[in-house]
């Protein structure tokens, strides 16, 4: 029949001859569409946005859902406090979207996520824009396999950007300020969610290796998010004034491993556990703003981190002071090795970090999220992080000592001490 059939007049229309298969071609003016329905800024002639549709939706929701509910018969309305509530939201959504000053109408959100080469980071970015987030991935390096793959897969190319970020160096964290306010002040939008995700580890005995490996981890793993947190809470703190109802979010991806610290997992442990200290001051900081802060702790996920225990563990053994390698010896050594591939086998990590995923996601866009989200991969682990805090410190020793038995050869040597 060549007809079309409009389901909603958004004030500006596009027009769409079908006759003459001109469907391309349309134009955006005041002409096009239903007065009823337009914002003042359209048929007053001035320059729009986004936030044109959000005025003329609330008109037409105000039709759809106007009932009068003060007749309904169904419940014990007269009464009804949950009524009383409901009308008091529905007058309140009703205001908030039909105001005539756009700036004052609700904002599409907007999430900055470090670390998205990879992993959490990017199964993270390909989710919240598939669920239409507008979002600033944060990569290391923006011809990597995982940028290249946001840039040209994500569901909504055009709310996706690739900002090069290296999360200790001042002048990349200031670079990528300055890019999300630029588009932020462009679109008219508020920045919604900081994702903290980026990481780095080390493996080896703590007496091992040089000491810059301390400095590396904690710079990623701590200063970094130290960094980028100070710097965007102002664009946070921002979302709670320009959105009535909801309020902004700090999102971090620690560790179990921050609660139980792991044999030659030190430093990264320790960087962990000041990450969630961090984050629990940070919270109790963050409440009088009304911003939400939500720390996830996964527990045996294979990430690009979990292939790197080994060769880390052979190059720090390797860069270890020869009085120390001395006192350990090569059979000891090797016997690090032996406990690292049997614990890989037999505890392996999940592959599907959709399982992460699915908490970063709640904890960005949950009306409620969670403080705290711990993330496992198998039912029998679901107890561990409670388990964890309850056991006396001396049983978690003790396990650890049977399973790390071998003597060093500096005992050997003096079997008398």
């Amino acid at each position: 029949l060549n007809r079309c059939v409009k389901l909603c007049d958004f004030g500006l229309a596009t027009e769409h001859n079908t006759c003459l298969n001109i469907g391309s071609q349309y134009d955006h003016t005041s002409c096009v569409g239903t007065m009823r329905y337009m914002s003042p800024e359209i048929y007053q002639g001035r320059n729009y946005n986004y936030k044109t549709d959000i005025y003329s939706l609330s008109l037409i929701g105000e039709q759809l859902f106007g009932i009068d509910l003060q007749t309904s018969q169904t419940f014990e309305a007269n009464e009804s406090v949950f009524k009383t509530s409901m009308q008091c939201m529905y007058r309140t959504l009703l205001a908030m979207m039909s105001t005539p000053n756009w700036r004052q109408r609700p904002e599409c959100r907007e999430v900055l996520a470090k670390s998205c080469d990879s992993g959490f980071g990017n199964r993270l970015a390909f989710r919240l824009n598939s669920m239409g987030f507008r979002v600033y991935a944060c990569v290391l390096d923006t011809e990597s396999t995982g940028a290249q793959d946001l840039s040209n897969k994500c569901k909504f190319l055009d709310e996706i950007c690739i900002v090069r970020m290296d999360v200790t160096i001042d002048e990349d964290i200031d670079r990528c300020h300055e890019f999300v306010v630029a588009d932020l002040q462009t679109s008219g939008r508020v920045l919604w969610s900081v994702v903290n995700n980026a990481g780095r580890m080390t493996y080896g005995h703590l007496e091992w290796g040089k000491f810059s490996q301390y400095t590396k981890v904690f710079d990623v793993n701590v200063f970094g998010v130290v960094r980028v947190t100070r710097k965007f809470i102002p664009l946070i703190r921002q979302s709670k004034v320009t959105n009535i109802i909801d309020i902004g979010r700090l999102v971090f991806t620690t560790s179990q491993s921050g609660r139980v610290a792991y044999d030659n997992l030190g430093p990264y442990c320790m960087s962990k556990a000041a990450v969630i200290a961090f984050t629990d001051v940070l919270r109790r900081e963050m409440r009088p703003f009304g911003v939400r802060v939500s720390n996830i702790e996964p527990l045996l996920f294979k990430t690009a981190m979990y292939a790197l225990a080994k060769p880390e563990l052979n190059k720090n053994w390797s860069e270890t002071e020869g009085q120390v390698r001395e006192a350990y010896g090569q059979d000891y050594y090797e016997r690090q090795i032996h406990i690292l591939d049997f614990g890989l086998t037999v505890v392996k990590g999940s592959t599907n970090l959709d399982i992460v995923c699915n908490d970063l996601v709640d904890a960005v866009a949950s009306r409620r999220p969670n403080k705290y989200y711990t993330p496992v991969n198998a039912w029998w682990l679901h107890g561990y992080h409670r388990l964890a805090r309850l056991t006396p410190q001396w049983l978690i020793d003790h396990v650890f000592y049977a399973v790390n038995s071998t003597k060093p050869t500096f005992m050997h040597n003096n079997s008398n001490l």
